[in-house]
């Protein structure tokens, strides 16, 4: 805050500098003698939550996650005999990938 006074005005311990002799011209002169700044502390309040950009907002919800991988299911495909799926009891692979029956282990 800053206040412009005459000098005889001001009495108190807060005043800083005064006019020089070649301050004293009507050039230099706007009327007052002497320039007085007040610091003042701000005020501060705890209870204040402070300004919107400091301020921590709930975010929104995350994305989906990635779709499982399963094995293809098993349907009835255009061109195929659709009803015969084997059961996976009846048979199995071997290491060289040819299938055999379960009964003639």
């Amino acid at each position: 805050m800053i206040h412009r006074k005459d000098a005889k005005e001001l009495q108190m311990p807060y005043q800083v500098g005064g006019a020089s002799d070649k301050q004293d011209l009507d050039a230099f002169n706007s009327g007052a003698m002497i320039c007085v700044i007040r610091l003042v502390k701000a005020q501060f309040d705890s209870n204040h939550r402070g300004s919107a950009s400091t301020r921590r907002f709930p975010m929104g919800p995350p994305s989906p996650p990635a779709p499982v991988l399963h094995s293809p299911t098993l349907r009835n495909l255009p061109g195929s005999s659709g009803g015969e799926q084997t059961d996976p009891e009846q048979e199995e692979k071997n290491n060289k990938i040819f299938t055999r029956q379960v009964d003639r282990k």
